[in-house]
């Protein structure tokens, strides 16, 4: 039969034996860590004294350098307005000069029309005085010849009142000799009538 007792003792003798030797290397290892996160522990001291001066430095240069950029772009905006403030000078100076220049010529125009004007009116009034002096001399012209017209037919009337009265004179002496003169009377009234009509101043022809 196997002797756990023996077995038991000697586990336990060997358990005893290796936590003898572990105990020494713990401890070791402890002081090796521990010495370890110290010098870390100064080194990252180290590094952030180092870094203090750095950092300041580098707030300092962007300061300035922010300072200079504020400054450059201030006095390119006082130079742009100083540019634009010259070239509103120039325009009104400009705008003046063209006004001062166009008066002379806006007088000039309004003498031309005025010229023009007037020579329209006095070309009108002639033409309007040639047509009334020929509307007044074709007037004229007509109405000479209507008088002349007038005068020309005067006679032809005169003659054809002559005629009339003839031919009525010589229808009454025949209807005179058909009717053994009863009609003579009316038939002589409208004789005169005629007559009268064509030419007042004619004497009614007698037959024989």
């Amino acid at each position: 039969m196997v002797d756990t007792g023996k077995i038991t003792d000697k586990a336990a003798q060997a358990a005893t034996q290796a936590a003898a030797v572990a105990a020494p290397l713990a401890g070791l290892a402890a002081g090796t860590a521990t010495a370890v996160a110290g010098k870390a522990a100064g080194a990252a001291s180290k590094a952030a004294g180092a870094a203090k001066p750095l950092a300041g430095k580098a707030a300092s240069t962007a300061t300035a350098a922010a300072g200079k950029a504020v400054g450059t772009a201030t006095a390119a905006a006082g130079k742009a307005a100083g540019a634009v403030g010259k070239a509103a000078g120039t325009a009104s100076a400009a705008a003046g000069k063209a006004a001062e220049a166009a008066k002379p010529l806006a007088g000039k125009a309004t003498e031309a029309a005025t010229s023009a004007a007037g020579k329209a009116t006095e070309a009108a009034t002639s033409v309007t005085g040639k047509a009334t002096e020929a509307a007044t001399s074709v007037t004229g012209k007509a109405a000479g010849a209507a008088s002349k017209a007038t005068e020309a037919a005067a006679p032809l009337v005169s003659k054809a009142g002559e005629a009339a009265a003839q031919g009525v004179s010589a229808a009454a002496e025949s209807i005179d000799k058909v009717t053994g003169g009863v009609a003579s009377g009316p038939i002589s009234a409208v004789a005169s009538k005629v007559s009268d009509t064509l030419d007042p101043d004619s004497e009614l022809p007698t037959g024989s």
